[in-house]
């Protein structure tokens, strides 16, 4: 089944209060608190207290995802893996790289039941790279390997 999300964010500042509008499926709105971070937030700050040694860590994520809004994250981390520790699915060099393996539970935010949404484990280098991930589901399971890995040149922003 095909479903449309359609919508976008206004924020009054950052990180993110604000307020999502959607227009599909159907009209709504949904308040964000200070709390919530977006996907490069998320990542860039997981990725810190990774490196901090943290082995839990808690946010509340706005994805554009799902029509029901932001969701709560637990990160669980382990022990950083030295760089060639890890088995890679190719060679190329942004995958010789530390990294971590994270398995996520998301949860809606005011849920109050014990077992996540779903939850997704990846295998994350120190560059923002992913070369595994799986994604779990109450009934069913994604798995998903790395196939292909380019170097870009940067570009000038203005």
């Amino acid at each position: 089944k095909k479903e449309s999300l359609k919508g976008n964010v206004k924020l009054k500042s950052a990180p993110g209060i604000g307020t999502v509008v959607y227009q599909e499926p159907k009209k709504g709105t949904v308040k964000l608190s200070e709390a919530v971070v977006f996907p490069i937030s998320h990542l860039i700050k997981t990725m810190d207290q990774a490196e901090k040694g943290a082995r839990l860590v808690p946010y509340v994520l706005f994805d554009g995802a799902s029509k029901e809004g932001p969701l709560r994250v637990n990160t669980f981390i382990s022990k950083s893996h030295v760089a060639g520790s890890i088995i890679m699915p190719m060679s190329h060099d942004l995958l010789n790289r530390k990294g971590w393996t994270m398995r996520m539970a998301f949860y809606p935010v005011n849920s109050q039941e014990a077992a996540p949404d779903y939850e997704l484990e990846i295998v994350q280098l120190s560059n923002g790279v992913v070369p595994f991930a799986v994604q779990e589901f109450s009934d069913f399971s994604i798995e998903m390997t790395l196939k292909k890995l380019e170097t870009v040149k940067p570009m000038k922003c203005s």
